[in-house]
């Protein structure tokens, strides 16, 4: 059960889309970036058409760095690549 003291007092996290996902011929997955003070974290499903589909729109962002988590939708050890280069 969520109490008004479980609530936090300020919202300060930022959420970014990387990559928006689509179906048609080929199918890929929505990639995001959630930055909360300290807590950087990539939520990437592993279904991107390469690296620079995630790597690239960091880089505008000015994100550099490590990630404190990565979230991956994938234990295809190829493909989970991605989430070991950005993790911490």
């Amino acid at each position: 059960m969520v109490t008004n003291s479980d609530k936090p007092l300020a919202s300060s996290a930022e959420v970014h889309i990387l990559f928006n996902g689509y179906v048609g011929e080929r199918v890929a997955s929505t990639v995001a970036f959630v930055r909360d003070g300290d807590i950087r974290v990539i939520i990437d499903p592993s279904m991107v058409p390469g690296p620079g589909a995630i790597l690239e729109p960091l880089a505008a962002l000015m994100i550099t760095g490590l990630f404190t988590r990565t979230i991956s939708g994938t234990a295809d050890p190829p493909k989970a690549s991605m989430s070991r280069l950005l993790s911490a």
